[in-house]
């Protein structure tokens, strides 16, 4: 089977959902948020971390499961 990009995008979901949750409950600065938990658990750098922020995962994580759910519909009737 071909490499999809699944497991990434939940990387990122789990790290936005992170960042809003210390941005929005507790005050933290972007900044902080980076050097105080993501990069002690993922370290990764500031700019993949600005990255991880600015992409829609949740949206393209929904159109590999579209994908994968209508191959797996084609396959069980071509058998």
């Amino acid at each position: 089977m071909a490499y999809n990009k699944k497991n990434l995008y939940k990387r990122i979901i789990e790290i936005q959902d992170i960042t809003i949750h210390e941005k929005y409950k507790k005050g933290l600065t972007q900044k902080e948020i980076y050097w105080k938990i993501i990069y002690p658990k993922y370290k990764i750098c500031e700019r993949t971390f600005s990255s991880y922020l600015g992409t829609p995962a949740k949206q393209e994580l929904r159109k590999i499961t579209q994908v994968e759910h209508t191959h797996n519909q084609l396959t069980l009737f071509n058998i």
